[in-house]
């Protein structure tokens, strides 16, 4: 699927939109805006929640900051909930290393 190679839509996103067209047809990229299942790829909502996510957990933010490195995944997951799934993990990486380094 095309939207998932440009970074659109998540793979479980796809299988939603996968589903839909089974179920009743249509263009995908039009499901995809009715079904809200496109990736949050804004800068400053993403920022947003990663603020949110540091604010929240100071002491992981104090481990990381001492080394525990493997903590970032923790909080891109977090952003990635928060975000319910949509948030592209690439660029909420890039801003929690920026933020964190």
């Amino acid at each position: 699927m095309g939207l998932i190679a440009d970074g659109a839509v998540s793979g479980p996103a796809a299988k939603e939109v996968l589903e839909a067209l089974v179920a009743g047809g249509g263009k995908p990229a039009e499901i995809v805006a009715r079904l809200c299942l496109d990736r949050k790829t804004d800068a400053g909502a993403l920022e947003a929640l990663v603020d949110a996510a540091l604010a929240e957990n100071p002491d992981k933010v104090a481990a990381f900051r001492a080394g525990r490195t493997g903590l970032l995944g923790f909080f891109v997951g977090a952003v990635v909930k928060a975000a319910g799934g949509r948030a592209d993990p690439a660029k909420v990486k890039e801003i929690v290393s920026a933020r964190l380094g």
